[in-house]
C-alpha cells in the first residue's frame, strides 16, 4: 500500500511565460494560478509604460491596452502575492517576462 500526504499549500505560484488573446478560447488571458492569494498584477511595456493594473473584480490580462489588443512582444510583468505557510502567510513578489502571440 502507499499513503500520500497532499499538502493544502505546498504548491507556489504558476506564471505561464506566454499567452495568445486571440479569441480561441485557450489562453486568451494572462492569469497567474496556484494555491496563493493574488493581491496585485501590473503589465508594463519595454519602455515601462504601464498597460494594465488588476481590480479586485479582474486579475487577469486580456492583451487589451487602450481599446486595441496590444502587438506581439515581451511584456514585463510584476504580481504580488500571499502564500501560505505554517501558522503564518508570507507576503511575496514576482516578475518577469511574458509573451504576447497575436
Amino acid at each position: 500500500s502507499v499513503n500520500l500526504n497532499f499538502l493544502p499549500f505546498a504548491c507556489d505560484i504558476f506564471i505561464p511565460n506566454a499567452f495568445s488573446p486571440n479569441g480561441d478560447g485557450l489562453n486568451d488571458i494572462f492569469r497567474p494560478t496556484g494555491n496563493v492569494v493574488l493581491k496585485s498584477m501590473k503589465i508594463f511595456n519595454r519602455w515601462g509604460e504601464m498597460l494594465y493594473e488588476s481590480t479586485p473584480e479582474n486579475f487577469g490580462w486580456n492583451g487589451i491596452y487602450r481599446k486595441d489588443l496590444a502587438k506581439s512582444d515581451n511584456y514585463f510583468f510584476i504580481i504580488r502575492y500571499e502564500k501560505p505557510v505554517p501558522s503564518s502567510v508570507e507576503l511575496l513578489e514576482a516578475s518577469g517576462v511574458v509573451f504576447l502571440m497575436r
